[in-house]
């Protein structure tokens, strides 16, 4: 379900009794506005101003309300466009100090923000996780039936989009020409979340290595009889958006995901198996330990 409408009245309620509307301190913060071209910048740093483009961003000062689907009343910046004169975005009134807005991607849980902290979370692949590319001219397919994480988390990131860590262990792997070694085990990974428009959901999540720049190595056998590296970056479709349940999807498509943005900036994304582009695809299940129900809002 989308956000509790609990929460909402939460915020309400809190904002009549002490005679001001509950906010969340964000000063000087750059987001998108709701109505089209009706903020003051054409990039999402608020660093930019270019003639003919829609100026859909904008400075502000603090969230005041949250109105549903991952959109807020908020107090502008001085200088700044607004479009209502009250911090319920109700009053339409030129530059009365309020316009609603747009967060980024962040994780929720059990109706709140995650701003700062941690949850466990557990991922398991369902049915069969691939990676395909080329080692010493030969063409290699891997699949591997069983794919678990290890200490793996989603993290609150103050104002700015959802992280995590962990790492995942691949075993009952198989391959017709190099059958590898296993277990393989990823080296420690970071994750970010962020969005994407050519995807089956506008949200996706950017894993990569925490140090350097090697997911882990692969010992191959077979006709092969050679170690690789797979390195670089993958990015997964985070399904569903907008909703929260105890169960999420991360999706690896094929073809995967070539571009990700990140805190307003575009991000290319790609993995190879030593010199060679490579294709990692599967979906994993997604659980916290406390059973909680999460999900991700928010948009670049």
């Amino acid at each position: 379900m989308k956000r509790f409408i609990l929460l909402a009245l939460m915020l309400a309620a809190m904002g009549a009794v002490s005679g001001t509307t509950a906010s969340i301190s964000m000063a000087n913060v750059c987001v998108r506005v709701e109505e089209q071209n009706t903020g003051s910048w054409t990039n999402a740093t608020c660093t930019e101003k270019k003639a003919g483009e829609p100026k859909n961003w904008i400075l502000i000062q603090e969230e005041t309300l949250y109105l549903g689907s991952g959109q807020w009343c908020a107090r502008v910046e001085s200088g700044e466009p607004s479009l209502y004169k009250d911090p319920q975005c109700i009053s339409k009134s030129e530059n009365g100090g309020f316009i609603k807005v747009y967060e980024r991607p962040t994780w929720y849980v059990s109706g709140n923000q995650l701003k700062q902290g941690t949850r466990q979370i557990k991922l398991q692949v369902k049915g069969v996780a691939i990676l395909k590319s080329v080692v010493a001219g030969k063409a290699l397919k891997i699949e591997c039936k069983n794919a678990v994480s290890e200490g793996s988390t989603i993290e609150g990131n103050g104002l700015g989009q959802g992280q995590g860590k962990g790492r995942i262990t691949f075993t009952s792997c198989a391959s017709e020409t190099c059958p590898p070694h296993e277990p393989i085990i990823t080296n420690q990974t970071k994750a970010h979340l962020g969005t994407s428009t050519g995807s089956q959901s506008k949200y996706v999540e950017l894993f990569e290595p925490t140090q350097g720049e090697n997911f882990t190595e692969i010992k191959l056998g077979g006709a092969c009889l050679v170690t690789v590296a797979a390195k670089g970056t993958v990015a997964a479709e985070v399904i569903p958006g907008e909703a929260e349940g105890q169960e999420g999807l991360l999706n690896f498509p094929e073809p995967p995901i070539e571009k990700v943005n990140l805190e307003g900036q575009e991000k290319k994304v790609g993995l190879k198996l030593g010199a060679e582009p490579a294709k990692f695809s599967g979906t994993f299940g997604a659980r916290l330990e406390t059973k909680e129900v999460f999900g991700v809002f928010g948009s670049n």
